[in-house]
């Protein structure tokens, strides 16, 4: 597709022989993959959201490819749509795949597949496999639990735990934001602290023991959005021939990640208004500073 001007037959032969780059391998994992190239723009489209949106069709015409041939770079004419894209990236992850009410929808799964599991809802044993497992019937299993599979198992348990947490998340009844904490570098060293060392689980024990709230009804998410395309060599830019780094002619960098505390609770205002409270005494903080 838009890569073809630049792989040609005699690019294959030297596949990961220098650094373990090659065209091959910037085309499928690289800053400029083809992945990246697409899904931004799609998922924007079809999500009704404009912050993926970027100009693709000037990207791949300034794509050209290092001198040595083995990296995928951009001409000095496609730099601010290498901005425009980086920015893009980023804003998807911060506004949409990181949003809170996907991370709710997630965990909820995620805590109904837990239940699930220990309840014997889902056969543990089939589950079961190691190197030298004797379990014939592993793989098998392991290859129907898609998540029409999984969703199909558990709701067939009516009155299990896990069929509660799937029926609240199909009928959009999911849990909401008690706590939004959001790290900030070089300040409140000891919650900072606390909090990336902290333990989700333990930590929703402790908050149920001290609400009465279900454990069933309480998240305890530690977010972390990476900001990616900014590392050292993500995206190399052609300046004068030579391929450059392009934080080095970047105005725009970036080496920071964005770490927040999110804890989801009961739809239930007055319960959440107690779990907000007990998080921020766990954390000794002002209420006021968990920002909601």
């Amino acid at each position: 597709g838009c890569f073809a001007k630049i792989l040609k037959k005699e690019d294959h032969a030297k596949d990961w022989e220098t650094g373990g780059y090659s065209l091959n391998s910037d085309i499928v994992s690289s800053g400029l993959d083809a992945d990246k190239l697409d899904y931004l723009r799609r998922d924007s489209y079809h999500i009704g959201a404009a912050y993926g949106q970027f100009d693709l069709e000037r990207i791949i015409l300034t794509l050209k490819k290092t001198p040595t041939k083995n990296r995928i770079c951009i001409d000095q004419k496609g730099k601010d749509a290498i901005e425009n894209y980086r920015l893009g990236r980023y804003l998807m992850h911060a506004q949409v795949y990181e949003h809170h009410a996907r991370i709710s929808a997630d965990q909820m799964f995620l805590k109904a597949l837990k239940f699930a599991v220990e309840d014997n809802v889902i056969d543990k044993k089939s589950l079961k496999a190691s190197a030298n497992s004797s379990n014939k019937k592993f793989l098998d299993y392991y290859l129907k639990l898609d998540d029409r599979g999984i969703y199909q198992i558990i709701l067939n348990k009516k009155n299990s735990r896990s069929a509660k947490i799937l029926d609240a998340i199909n009928c959009r009844k999911l849990l909401k934001r008690a706590c939004e904490y959001e790290l900030v570098p070089m300040e409140d060293y000891e919650v900072n602290s606390k909090i990336l060392k902290l333990d989700p689980e333990k930590l929703t024990d402790e908050l149920a023991s001290q609400t009465k709230i279900n454990h069933a009804d309480i998240i305890v998410k530690v977010s972390k959005i990476t900001i990616k395309l900014y590392d050292k060599g993500d995206i190399l830019v052609l300046h004068k021939g030579i391929p450059v780094d392009f934080n080095d002619l970047s105005p725009i960098s970036s080496e920071n990640s964005i770490t927040k505390l999110l804890v989801f609770g009961p739809r239930d205002n007055d319960k959440r208004e107690k779990l907000t409270k007990a998080i921020a005494n766990y954390l000794k903080i002002p209420a006021k500073e968990i920002r909601v």
